[in-house]
């Protein structure tokens, strides 16, 4: 256990970090004196070190371990904080998404800047669902225009069935409450120069690249594939197709995972290889390949298969530029550690437990069933271990 621990060493960072974020979700108290008691543990562990005595390490190790856990209890309550909640008045608006046909609307998300209770415009930061009333105006909303309206959001609720899966509190993971539906009387869009922030300007990016495919004059349904295996834009995949790939076993295929941010990385590395024969290129090698990985992550929606995919090689390029050797355990704990510090409602997706556990699965497995057989031939080995 040790041997595992100084090789792993994010492995007891994400345990603590883990443990802090369930008891986040279990306990609510307020994040002052949370605060105040991170630093406190955090003077301990600095006081500690500075008089350190072997018999101490244990208080050592345990004070470090408190402190990931109330750090990682610390973000979840701070993520998840709920923003003020507005109405009857003026609200201003930013589209965060294309909005998508359904059969008798458009819907989008949508992301409220400020509030107007006809005095004063108070800034505000709340996400909500917006279904537009069908019309050529709301058709061609952009990703980063702004709409003013007045019409109030409603809570988002379930259905109220027996053992029905919990829309709400789904919804509530990615920090949106209520939902709107506008008719195409009930709103404007604004001559505000279009926001550009990083999520707007993926979503931007993205469609410019879907338009490109729109025009090869490609069918209906190869233009939503391929849209889906490349972009990971699946918004507009209907049941049908859904079925066949699910039937045959390829609904994976579908999902842009950790295997297409792999082939990106391949082919990065094949072409911009040659920069790291100079020191000067190397870096230059490694903020390139991070960079282009990071940009395909955005572009494609940031799903958590994806997330993964590119933190690990993160880390596995900047290992590999410091001649260090890289533990892929290690690797796979500081990903999942990095990616809970930034969003911590990761850990209750289902796309992010599965991810984590498919990859230690391969890694943990592969060693143990390419043991079960000897293949002496080079070529055939090379299969045998894949």
């Amino acid at each position: 256990m040790k041997k595992t621990v100084q090789k792993v060493p994010f492995l007891r960072l994400i345990i603590a970090l883990i443990t802090g974020i369930t008891a986040g979700l279990l306990v609510e108290i307020p994040v002052q004196p949370l605060f105040l008691l991170m630093l406190l543990t955090l003077a301990t562990i600095i006081l500690i070190h500075k008089n350190y005595r072997y018999s101490w390490s244990s208080f050592f190790g345990a004070g470090v371990h408190l402190l990931f856990a109330l750090l990682g209890m610390f973000i979840f309550l701070q993520y998840n904080k709920k923003p003020v909640f507005y109405n009857n008045g003026q609200f201003a608006a930013t589209i965060l998404e294309t909005p998508q046909e359904k059969p008798n609307s458009f819907q989008t998300i949508i992301r409220i800047t400020s509030f107007s209770d006809h005095s004063i415009w108070q800034k505000t930061n709340e996400k909500i669902i917006v279904y537009f009333g069908k019309d050529e105006k709301a058709k061609s909303l952009k990703p980063g225009e702004n709409i003013l309206f007045k019409q109030n959001p409603e809570w988002i609720k379930n259905n109220g069935n027996p053992y029905e899966f919990d829309y709400k509190k789904y919804l509530q993971r990615k920090k949106i409450y209520r939902q709107l539906y506008l008719q195409p009387a009930n709103w404007d869009k604004t001559a505000q120069k279009p926001i550009v922030t990083p999520v707007i300007l993926a979503e931007q990016t993205r469609e410019k690249l879907l338009t490109i495919y729109r025009r090869q004059n490609l069918g209906e349904e190869q233009f939503k594939i391929l849209s889906a295996l490349t972009l990971g834009y699946k918004r507009e995949l209907n049941a049908e197709i859904k079925q066949v790939f699910s039937a045959s076993g390829a609904m994976h295929v579908l999902a842009v995972s950790g295997l297409h941010v792999g082939i990106i990385f391949i082919a990065l590395t094949f072409l911009f290889g040659f920069l790291k024969k100079k020191t000067a290129g190397r870096i230059l090698y490694v903020g390139l390949i991070i960079f282009m990985l990071w940009l395909y992550a955005f572009i494609t929606g940031l799903s958590p298969s994806v997330e993964r995919a590119a933190t690990m090689f993160t880390f596995v390029v900047a290992g590999n530029s410091l001649k260090r050797q890289v533990s892929i355990y290690n690797s796979l704990a500081a990903s999942a550690f990095f990616l809970l510090l930034i969003n911590p409602n990761n850990f209750f997706e289902v796309g992010f437990q599965l991810s984590y556990s498919a990859v230690f699965g391969i890694v943990y497995l592969q060693p143990v069933l390419s043991r079960l057989l000897t293949v002496k031939n080079k070529l055939l080995n090379y299969f045998w271990m894949l």
